[in-house]
């Protein structure tokens, strides 16, 4: 299996994020296949050209000049990556733990993550798309609604987030993870929202039901996943990756960051209307929590 840690072989990103990133650029044959590959179950990846062709209704020619395109000389080479990053998107936790070298100096394993996530952090920012940060950032900031929802454990980072951005914006909405609380939030979704969506491995079939549901309505989305990348890439309009750093539950510490800098950068782009919201805000806190004021005041 390969490193679960390290981007695939044949270059610098997932083969996943290789067909997201070229798929406006794609004829039109050719981004079915794409979009097969980013929606459908990854081990489409692992069919045979002549059955890809047939499940996606193009030709065998067509499925060999995509992966052509993207930079493999063959279907095989193609399929090797997808397979390497295929192990990896589908790792347990229970894997992840089998590989993690455990540390007796509880310090020296505080500076070894801080080590870790930091770098993962870095890299992140790094390889972040400007376009992709923009235009997160601009649907943030002027859709009618913010809608943000995650998983088992991204959760807290849907939570935050909604947090940080109700204070800068009307129209933020945490999407439940109980099934009643989302269908009545997702009743009111339609062209004018906007939503975020935390998916990181193994993803999550409610996240992406969910996604759809949204996009079918005309929502937009924005995605914030890891190096593996999730299927809502397929329906996204911005993704947003933050790698995990090698902790024995995949760290989040990146992704906690780009939540700190879209809210940042919303409140950059809405301007001084923030400050009389964030007052607003604090007076009508102020009569619901005991104490919220600080001492003096």
């Amino acid at each position: 299996m390969a490193d679960r840690s390290e981007q695939p072989s044949n270059g610098a990103l997932p083969v996943s994020e290789m067909v997201r990133r070229r798929l406006s650029e794609l004829p039109r044959a050719e981004r079915r296949v794409g979009r097969a590959l980013l929606v459908h179950s990854p081990t489409i990846g692992l069919e045979s050209s002549s059955r890809l062709a047939e499940i996606v209704g193009t030709s065998g020619p067509t499925v060999i000049r995509f992966v052509n395109r993207l930079g493999f000389s063959t279907y095989a080479e193609f399929q090797s990556a997808w397979r390497d990053e295929l192990d990896a998107r589908l790792v347990s936790p229970v894997e992840t733990f089998r590989e993690y070298e455990p540390e007796t100096d509880a310090m020296k394993r505080a500076v070894r993550t801080a080590d870790q996530s930091v770098q993962a952090i870095r890299e992140s920012v790094a390889q972040l798309p400007p376009g992709e940060f923009e235009t997160a950032v601009e649907l943030l900031a002027r859709r009618r609604r913010v809608v943000v929802f995650g998983g088992w454990f991204s959760d807290v980072l849907a939570r935050h987030l909604a947090a940080l951005l109700q204070g800068a914006r009307r129209e933020v909405w945490h999407l439940d993870v109980a099934p009643v609380q989302r269908s009545a939030v997702l009743l009111d979704a339609g062209a004018s929202d906007v939503a975020v969506a935390f998916d990181f491995r193994r993803y999550e079939q409610d996240t992406l039901v969910a996604a759809q549901h949204l996009a079918d309505r005309g929502a937009r989305i924005v995605l914030v996943t890891d190096q593996w990348v999730s299927p809502v890439a397929g329906l996204a309009s911005a993704v947003l990756i933050a790698r995990a750093a090698p902790t024995p539950l995949d760290s989040m510490a990146s992704a906690m960051v780009l939540c700190q800098a879209l809210e940042a950068a919303v409140v950059d782009r809405l301007g001084t209307k923030v400050a009389a919201r964030i007052e607003n805000l604090a007076a009508v806190s102020a009569t619901l929590i005991p104490n919220w004021s600080a001492p003096g005041e």
